[in-house]
């Protein structure tokens, strides 16, 4: 009988190790990922003028002063040193190892699909098999003169994939079981989105791609300026970014797909007030989130729940062991 009152004590500590384990891969317990944006950006970092397809590997986009003028770069820190190359020069490919099921729920509906569709997605947290796409507010040149940040505005996605139906979304989760906020929704009519972007600020969100293809979109950084440079003391900086979705995507031929321009928003460049937690300011505590896919809560909810589960069945036959162990002493 202490045989089996020992058992009982290995499977309720089994358990409950399960529910720690469940919480840890899930990301329930803090500071999973605090530091994935922790990074210094250098002046002397080196410029790039390759054409460059990127599958993997960290990358931001943002705003840089290269010879006195503002123009939207690549941050490409996916080899042993960080390259910069200008956005129009870089396609993102996105390969079928970034393919996921969108999860049932009404938090989701912004995505336009039903639930079981398989998206693309460049996960908010790093995936080490997908191309990792931020972006950021670092420049040093940049930053230096930046007043409070920047709004980053990304048109209407085009392309041959969206001609064949596909939809392009940005969101964020600010926890592995809250709902996601949409900055760029999949759904209906997509116009241009203006999100706010502090100085000095490093974010990541989910990138999710309907359809396999390629996409292009309109982007632009406009920052109110501290010296008074700029028109009407702002700088402005527009480029393209283009995405081959897909495997079978022959990446080389989207650098040839055009984005449709941006009308101009320099009075856009910075709100009224400060931003709110409803609006499209991203913070770097809700881009360090421990969401590594958009469908992670739903199944991570439900194995913490079985193991729970388990741990109460197994601690309740620990307990009923243990009663009828110290009842045979007793009675030996």
């Amino acid at each position: 009988m202490m045989k089996n009152v020992k058992q009982a004590w290995a499977w309720g500590a089994l358990a409950v190790a399960g529910v720690v384990a469940a919480a840890l891969v899930c990301g329930a317990l803090p500071g999973a990922h605090a530091d994935e944006l922790d990074q210094t950006v250098s002046s002397s970092e080196q410029i790039s003028a390759e054409k460059t397809v990127l599958d993997v590997g960290h990358a931001d986009l943002g705003p840089k002063v290269v010879d006195g003028r503002w123009g939207v770069y690549v941050r490409d820190d996916s080899g042993a040193e960080p390259v910069w190359r200008r956005a129009e020069d870089v396609v993102f490919r996105v390969k079928d190892a970034a393919q996921l099921d969108v999860p049932s729920g009404e938090e989701y509906a912004q995505l336009g699909a039903q639930a079981g569709e398989r998206w693309w997605v460049i996960p908010q947290t790093q995936n080490p098999d997908v191309v990792w796409l931020g972006w950021n507010t670092q420049d040093p040149a940049a930053s230096s003169v930046m007043d409070r940040g920047a709004t980053m505005t990304l048109g209407a996605a085009s392309g041959p994939a969206v001609s064949a139906g596909g939809r392009m979304a940005l969101f964020v989760q600010e926890g592995t079981f809250d709902a996601p906020r949409f900055l760029v929704p999949g759904v209906g009519v997509q116009t241009s989105q203006d999100v706010w972007v502090d100085v000095n600020m490093h974010v990541h969100a989910n990138w999710a791609f309907s359809a396999a293809g390629i996409y292009a979109l309109p982007v632009r950084f406009c920052a109110k300026t501290t010296d008074g440079s700029g028109t009407n003391g702002t700088q402005c900086a527009s480029s393209t970014l283009r995405f081959a979705v897909g495997d079978s995507t022959p990446a080389q031929d989207a650098f040839g797909v055009q984005a449709a321009s941006l009308a101009d928003a320099s009075t856009q460049s910075q709100p009224e007030s400060k931003p709110e937690a409803h609006d499209t300011h991203v913070s770097r505590e809700t881009s360090s989130s421990n969401i590594t896919t958009f469908l992670i809560g739903g199944i991570c909810a439900v194995f913490i729940v079985a193991r729970l589960a388990l741990a109460a069945v197994r601690a309740r036959a620990m307990k009923k062991e243990e009663e009828l162990a110290r009842k045979e002493v007793e009675h030996a």
